[in-house]
């Protein structure tokens, strides 16, 4: 957004001399999306503490003129308008859950985390994460795959948690990662991808999972903790209900397998819990 801003302000100037029609488009567009980075300041402002005086002292109106102004449904209508299509939220399960690349996946995932309800929220968190705002944009839409390091901080600062997400991000630059030092290791790694899915499909309710694999809900949640590590056959049907194709996780179950050989117990046929 605010990258956004730059480019209006710059666009004016080169448009004083031309048709009026386009120089008040852009001076419309400008204000909007000055007045939505304003509302969204306000109300991370209240967020952090800051009451209704403090944001009419500083705007200089009335407590009730401030409060009308800057309303949550006002500031999320602005933030809609200005939105592009690119971060709408989805609901319910996206098809590219089942149909698409490991970038639609990743998109899809992205695209449930809080911070991209709004262009605002978007443009505050790719400011805290050290992006412009066309690059956080980009990353959302699917249009550019941001090196780890960036897309990992760009997730949190949009309210998710990075490591849901590192194992789309690798399927959909189809990368892998070394192999786990420990059967509590390979098991997060198995834990984090399946929450990753579960986001791809909309965050779903456990309920609405646990009726459709035959595993109650406080097991899949267990599983999704990283406590306990299913059968082959739980791990293929959860993935077969989350609509994601279960031979992108056969790898992470392997290496809980594999690492937890290396103990001197024999890998349970039905799976096993940790701690």
């Amino acid at each position: 957004m605010i990258e956004e801003m730059y480019r209006l302000t710059s666009q004016l100037s080169t448009e004083l001399s031309g048709p009026l029609a386009e120089l008040l488009d852009s001076a419309s567009r400008l204000g909007r999306l000055s007045e939505c980075l304003v509302g969204s300041t306000v109300r991370e402002r209240l967020e952090r503490g800051q009451g209704w005086a403090d944001v009419a002292a500083a705007a200089g109106v009335s407590e009730k003129s401030a409060r009308a102004r800057w309303n949550p449904q006002r500031v999320r209508r602005l933030a809609q308008d200005v939105a592009p299509s690119a971060l709408r939220r989805t609901t319910g399960l996206p098809a590219s859950a089942r149909l698409g690349s490991g970038t639609d996946m990743l998109v899809g995932a992205l695209r449930q985390l809080p911070g991209t309800a709004s262009a605002a929220q978007v443009a505050t968190a790719a400011v805290r994460a050290g992006l412009s705002f066309d690059e956080a944009t980009r990353a959302l839409a699917g249009e550019d795959i941001l090196p780890w390091d960036r897309m990992r901080g760009l997730v949190e600062q949009l309210g998710g948690r990075s490591e849901d997400l590192h194992f789309l991000w690798q399927v959909a630059l189809q990368a892998s990662s070394p192999p786990p030092a420990s059967v509590e290791e390979a098991a997060g790694r198995l834990a984090a991808a399946l929450r990753g899915m579960l986001l791809v499909a909309g965050q779903p309710p456990l309920d609405e999972v646990a009726s459709l694999t035959g595993v109650s809900a406080d097991r899949l949640e267990a599983i999704l903790l990283g406590r306990c590590v299913p059968a082959w056959n739980t791990v293929a049907a959860l993935a077969a209900a989350l609509r994601t194709d279960p031979n992108l996780l056969r790898n992470l179950w392997d290496g809980v397998r594999f690492t937890f050989s290396a103990s001197p117990h024999h890998f349970p046929r039905g799976g096993f819990l940790l701690g």
